[in-house]
């Protein structure tokens, strides 16, 4: 999506009036890896740097903000700006109250009635057909042709209350590449293509743009060279010149390792630390992961020291800036794995028993800002005032980074139960999703896909358990609890969480073992019962890895076999507790995999190579 300057840049060119306008009353194959260790994430979708182009059929993101869904999938329910038709009246509030799409695009707006999401809108278009088209639920997508729209929500209780939200429709021009970003391994090949004015094009001549950088087809067929590096290739129009596309490329430097050796990296971090908590891994430079430490111990709120390792894991550097205080007990990072890799990936930290809220950093985890202020609707939630104790960030797979969910770790003020609350512009503003009766607390988020969410509540006896929606929360179009029901009895251990969601599979752990759905959470089969607390699984080319929170026990199962889970290296004596949340994360070069295992309170890193 664009820019509020361009689109009214955009809007100008075409001949059309720009403004603010408010109405009524208010306004893989089975073996192909998931992007594992890029925290609270939804769908697999990275791709296996080691076997093959990540994703190469599927749209680029756009970092302004409302990109298409890259994988082709579930419509988007994150796009446009936050804010809402008119806040400060009673009355349908719609959100986004104004957005850019390009013709053809697909986006999802909300309403809230009166202030409550209790009852239900009936969607439509101003303009009607020539305007786009809407569905029941909310999700719009733009006409063939330019223009100003508007999308109207009315009341189904009383036809007086309705609101207006703006779309401003532009068409594409130019030439885009696909993938728009991609880590290969050395000697690696991915194949580009090139879209025309918005149109997939053979029409296009390519080349490279550094000396050295690899070769290209006339094709759009790429092979890397040998030596690692950022390189981008170029794409111009054969009919006309002066449009051209870029696409990037990292070129993955060779790890270092001994297969089937558990090796502890601890001494390699620059800084002490007492408890180590998540640590997420860049989808497209894959040698560079996040790791989250607590310099004062676990549960002492003190600061949280941000450490970065460029070598697959094996060294440790601090790099944050800014500080903040707590435990990092649920990050997330930006899982676009067409993003450029010229680019610093977003991350987002809880800071939990400390500071509280939820932190981002836009710039590789150097600098961090607050997200939860002052006069937002999460002043409301807050059970013991100030800021609201965050508990995890799931960034969501059809607008990465900037469609999040945040889970929290206790109830909300006069709820014994935890309810989410999602942002779709990066955290500048708020919905809340109250949560239904027996929802649970300390729930952590998995994001199947866009609309298809399940959470799992923290341990208490099977009464919580986990539920599901398969509308983001939502009935028609508003959010409501009842587009929620409960799928399981399993919970996660309190102090620990990861699941793993493949192309087609879901998998989590928790009390007692393991479990797979392969209908996107209806229903759920044990594959490997432990009669323990499990804490994560995560999955390379080749096996799924899983582990115990409070004892050292390692297990895997081939991703062909995934009901049998076995011993895979022997666990040291100093390894005396699993992972913390979203503690693992695995990472390629191509030639080896690694995983990367943060201890959780025992204050140890280690890496297995496989």
């Amino acid at each position: 999506m664009l820019k509020l300057s361009q689109i009214q840049s955009l809007a100008s060119s075409l001949g059309l009036t720009f403004a603010i306008i408010t109405t009524g009353c208010g306004s893989s194959s089975n073996n192909a890896p998931p992007n594992n260790g890029g925290g609270n994430t939804g769908a697999a979708g990275a791709g296996n740097p080691g076997g093959g182009s990540p994703n190469p059929g599927g749209g680029a993101s756009n970092p302004d903000g409302g990109a298409p869904n890259p994988g082709g999938g579930a419509p988007n329910p994150g796009g446009g700006a936050g804010g809402s038709s008119n806040p400060g009246a009673l009355g349908v509030t719609i959100a986004p109250a104004q957005t850019a799409l390009f013709v053809g695009e697909t986006t999802q707006f909300t309403a809230v009635i009166d202030g409550s999401s209790a009852a239900g809108v009936t969607w439509s278009v101003k303009e009607g057909a020539d305007g786009g088209v809407i569905t029941a639920g909310g999700s719009y997508t733009a006409p063939a042709k330019a223009g100003t729209f508007h999308v109207l929500a009315t009341s189904k209780a009383d036809a007086t209350k309705s609101g207006s939200a703006e779309v401003v429709v532009s068409p594409k021009s130019g030439v885009d590449v696909v993938p728009r970003g991609v880590g290969v391994p050395a000697g690696g090949a991915v194949t580009f293509t090139c879209s025309i004015d918005g149109k997939p094009s053979s029409d296009c001549s390519w080349a490279v743009k550094e000396a050295g950088g690899g070769t290209i087809s006339a094709t759009g067929a790429y092979t890397a060279p040998a030596t690692s590096g950022l390189y981008h290739v170029v794409a111009t129009s054969k009919a006309d010149a002066t449009k051209m596309g870029n696409g990037s490329i990292w070129v993955l430097p060779a790890g270092t390792g001994t297969s089937g050796q558990l090796t502890d990296q601890t001494k390699s971090v620059s800084v002490q630390f007492g408890d180590a908590q998540s640590v997420v891994v860049d989808p497209i430079r894959q040698n560079e992961l996040y790791g989250f430490v607590d310099t004062d111990g676990y549960a002492k709120g003190g600061p949280i020291s941000v450490i970065k390792s460029t070598d697959y894991g094996v060294t440790w550097k601090a790099i944050n800036a800014t500080k903040f205080g707590g435990l990092a007990w649920g990050v997330a990072i930006d899982t676009n794995p067409a993003r450029d890799p010229g680019t610093p990936p977003t991350l987002y930290s809880p800071a939990g028993y400390g500071d509280h809220g939820v932190y981002k950093s836009v710039d590789g985890g150097v600098t961090w800002k607050q997200l939860f202020a002052a006069g937002s609707p999460l002043d409301k939630i807050s059970a013991y005032g100030g800021l609201p104790d965050a508990y995890s960030v799931t960034v969501l797979p059809d607008n990465p980074p900037n469609h999040i969910l945040i889970t929290f770790h206790g109830g909300w003020k006069d709820n014994a139960d935890g309810g989410l609350a999602e942002s779709m512009d990066g955290g500048v503003s708020w919905v809340l999703h109250p949560p239904p009766a027996g929802f649970g607390i300390s729930n952590y988020v998995v994001a199947v896909d866009a609309m298809t969410w399940l959470v799992i509540a923290q341990d208490n006896g099977g009464a919580n358990g986990m539920w599901k929606t398969s509308t983001a929360g939502r009935a028609g179009g508003v959010i409501s609890t009842s587009a929620w029901k409960r799928v399981d009895t399993i919970e996660h251990p309190h102090g620990s969480f990861q699941p793993l969601v493949t192309t087609d599979a879901v998998y989590i752990a928790g009390f007692h073992g393991i479990k797979r759905s392969k209908d996107k959470g209806d229903t759920w089969t044990s594959v490997y019962d432990f009669g323990g607390e499990m804490s994560s699984v995560v999955a390379t080319g080749s096996y799924m890895y899983a582990n115990h929170l409070t004892v050292p026990n390692l297990v895997r199962a081939s991703r062909q076999a995934d009901s049998k889970w076995d011993s895979y290296t022997t666990v040291p004596g100093s390894l005396i507790k699993g992972a913390a949340p979203f503690g693992t994360a695995t990472c390629t070069d191509g030639s080896h995999w690694y995983m990367i295992m943060n201890a959780g309170d025992s204050g140890l890193i280690w890496r297995y190579t496989e």
